[in-house]
């Protein structure tokens, strides 16, 4: 399974049941932070990961090579809706299937609530990391 999502972006054969295997809560925080970041390089098919979290026996996904930071993303048309959805269509196929629920909207909104109030410990570790091992951080 794991390795048709990694090759093709979709399941060989996707069915409601499958779809109950995946964290749609991490999925969807995923995307909030893309959103928010505008940075969706690593949620592209060659840099993610998925993991099945054996304790609660969910798939998970592990983004990685994060870009946020990178000059090519202008963080001016983060909330452009038409740049939203063109990088929405982008991700794997199975992301249709977890984002159309009913509950999506008020998940979405718990997620970026969750990242709002997260922010200035966010901000205290970038001040870690930067004194640490960065001369110019940002």
């Amino acid at each position: 399974m794991f390795q048709s999502v990694k090759e093709n972006g979709a399941l060989l054969s996707p069915n409601e049941e499958i779809f109950q295997l995946f964290n749609k809560k991490k999925f969807i925080t995923l995307v909030a932070m893309n959103m928010l970041l505008n940075d969706w390089h690593s949620s592209e098919p060659e840099n993610i990961r998925y993991y099945f979290n054996v304790f609660n026996h969910k798939i998970e996904p592990i983004p990685t090579d994060f870009h946020g930071s990178f000059p090519y993303n202008n963080f001016s048309k983060i909330n452009v809706h038409e740049n939203v959805k063109k990088k929405l269509e982008k991700l794997p196929l199975f992301y249709q299937y977890i984002f159309k629920e009913e509950t999506i909207k008020k998940n979405f909104r718990e997620a970026l609530k969750e990242i709002n109030q997260d922010i200035p410990n966010m901000k205290k570790n970038i001040n870690l990391l930067c004194k640490n091992f960065i001369n110019n951080c940002y």
